[in-house]
């Protein structure tokens, strides 16, 4: 396949769901920055890192799409600098006091949307030795994966969760008429078509991982509905919807989900 067939069949479509996107977020980052940073020895993402990457002290580092910024904060002490970025407010005034609360002082978040970010304006083209995009929705495009790219002079992971079961949010979309069963997240498989056409010779690391959520009911339907509006388009009828579901399987007014997902990770140099 060539390279504009590639592109043309790996567009993203959700350039009218960032503002959605924002918002979910925005409301979701006082629960990651509660999260006890990661462990070197104890999680999978790390360890792969640790056993690919021969880091040094010189070493500059990208981490897109970086949420709460815990994993920038952990490979922080084994490079010069990290930056990450992450569309949205909450998020990276979340990592900025984070980091400074960790004692981290070589670490920078800036406030961005990756899908508009210039990378020859900030001087980022060739910029970093390491650059990773770990379990973001910003790799959506082969547009996106190209600019990471571009941000790379040697190492480059790209992680997802491909295969995902969601006890509560897939029986929703069902009843929305928004998908049949389980999500399958393409990505990855379209990201290995562009890099295999740019000369690399990617790997691929699999493990299964199960998240574990409760809310009140309140916050079920407002967390739901923000969810799936970052895909889709729903008004005040698919919100009743998804209200008198939640309501149908709430215990003592919680609800509480479970989340299985196969995350794979590609991880190729440039």
């Amino acid at each position: 396949m060539e390279i504009k067939e590639i592109r043309e069949k790996w567009m993203s479509n959700s350039a009218e769901k960032q503002e959605y996107a924002r918002h979910f977020w925005d409301n979701v980052a006082e629960y990651y920055e509660e999260r006890e940073l990661p462990f070197w020895q104890s999680n999978d993402f790390l360890k792969l890192l640790a056993n690919k990457v021969n880091f040094t002290s010189a070493m500059r580092s990208l981490d897109i799409g970086c949420g709460v910024g815990d994993y920038s904060m952990v490979i922080a002490p084994k490079v010069k600098l990290v930056v990450g970025t992450d569309l949205s407010p909450a998020m990276i005034e979340a990592a900025k006091k984070k980091s400074q609360e960790n004692r981290v002082k070589n670490a920078e978040f800036i406030c961005a949307d990756w899908s508009a970010l210039d990378v020859d304006a900030l001087g980022w083209r060739s910029a970093f030795d390491l650059v990773f995009a770990h379990m973001t929705p910003a790799i959506d495009s082969a547009a996106m994966l190209e600019k990471m790219m571009a941000c790379s002079k040697s190492y480059c992971f790209l992680t997802k969760p491909t295969r995902r079961q969601d006890s509560v949010l897939d029986p929703i979309k069902k009843i929305l008429g928004l998908v049949s069963g389980s999500t399958f997240d393409t990505h990855i498989a379209e990201a290995f078509e562009l890099v295999w056409h740019f000369g690399s010779c990617p790997e691929f690391f699999y493990w299964q991982d199960t998240w574990k959520f409760d809310h009140s009911l309140e916050e079920a339907c407002a967390w739901y509905s923000a969810k799936i509006r970052t895909q889709h388009e729903i008004g005040n009828a698919e919100e009743k919807i998804i209200r008198a579901y939640l309501n149908g399987i709430s215990l003592d007014g919680r609800i509480q989900e479970e989340i299985k997902s196969t995350i794979v990770t590609m991880y190729w140099q440039q």
